[in-house]
């Protein structure tokens, strides 16, 4: 091939070169905005969370309607709990810190699964060690059970043990329910999330109002 014919298709080889590249970087960056949108929890088909009313940390009514136009992240669980419920709230200390300002529009919610023990003064005392926003919320038994029955948690007392002069724990599910500004049941996040992709979710909902 003579140089001439060279010199004329080196414009072509670059410009597929160029053209490769873009839909190289085009793929990428589609790929890094699908991914940023996507949630990282469990998607659940939307509905309406089941609606309750409670007694909060400070011995106040608190009903989750009332809640309306804030996401609220709810979890089940009790004070005296040794692992699950602590690493918990401190995963939700992590995400509170994450949202910064946003956190303002997001409700914390600590439903307690051991009424027995739980009264208002006990729940102050405990988030408050994690958080100040965060809310502790307690009631009659049969009113909570009633809320356990329509997020569908598992409660089971265990009996007292003697050896701890009848201290008892309460196996309960360990699921972070995620409702959005609307009310409506959008994600769920498993036990051991990390902060940041449960922060990330948060941050899909409150983009949408």
């Amino acid at each position: 091939m003579s140089a001439h014919g060279q010199r004329s298709r080196l414009p072509l080889i670059l410009t597929v070169l160029v053209v490769a590249g873009i839909l190289v970087a085009a793929t990428v960056l589609w790929q890094y905005m699908a991914e940023a949108r996507a949630p990282r929890g469990t998607v659940l088909q939307p509905r309406e969370a089941p609606d309750f009313t409670l007694v909060d940390h400070r011995g106040e009514t608190y009903r989750l309607a009332a809640d309306d136009g804030r996401v609220r992240v709810l979890f089940f669980g009790y004070t005296y709990c040794p692992d699950v419920c602590p690493t918990t709230l401190l995963t939700y200390r992590q995400v509170h810190t994450l949202l910064g300002d946003a956190a303002a529009d997001v409700r914390f919610l600590f439903v307690t699964v051991d009424p027995e023990r739980d009264d208002a003064a006990r729940m102050a005392e405990y988030v408050g060690r994690f958080h100040p926003d965060f809310v502790g919320l307690t009631g009659d038994p049969t009113a909570l059970e009633q809320v356990w029955a329509d997020y569908g948690v598992y409660v089971n007392a265990l009996p007292p043990d003697p050896q701890r002069g009848g201290a008892y724990e309460v196996e309960h599910s360990a699921l972070s329910f995620v409702i959005d500004g609307r009310g409506m049941m959008r994600i769920v996040h498993n036990y051991g999330t990390p902060a940041e992709d449960m922060a990330h979710d948060i941050r899909l909902l409150l983009r949408e109002g």
